[in-house]
């Protein structure tokens, strides 16, 4: 099985969190968003779970295979280094 997360839970992410769901052998297993509101409707509508705030939460706490950033293009590249390093597939 292949576990994803999206971080970043706007118009975007939904469309993403279609995909994956589609995807034989692929999993959504957490979303994270800045917004607790977004953030848990969205987990609710794709029934994964969800953080809010804090992005490096999910390594501890999600066994993540690929991470969808779905932010504003101005706030991913700390996002995508994080996740580089820890050896992560990313989409972007």
């Amino acid at each position: 099985m292949r576990r994803f997360a999206i971080i970043g839970c706007g118009a975007i992410a939904q469309m993403h969190a279609s995909s994956i769901n589609e995807l034989e052998g692929a999993e959504l297993c957490a979303a994270v968003d800045v917004d607790i509101n977004r953030a848990g409707e969205f987990a609710d509508k794709n029934h994964c779970g969800y953080f809010t705030n804090d992005y490096k939460k999910l390594l501890t706490e999600r066994d993540v295979d690929y991470v969808t950033i779905c932010t504003p293009s101005g706030l991913r590249e700390p996002i995508v280094d994080y996740f580089a390093r820890a050896k992560k597939h990313i989409i972007v």
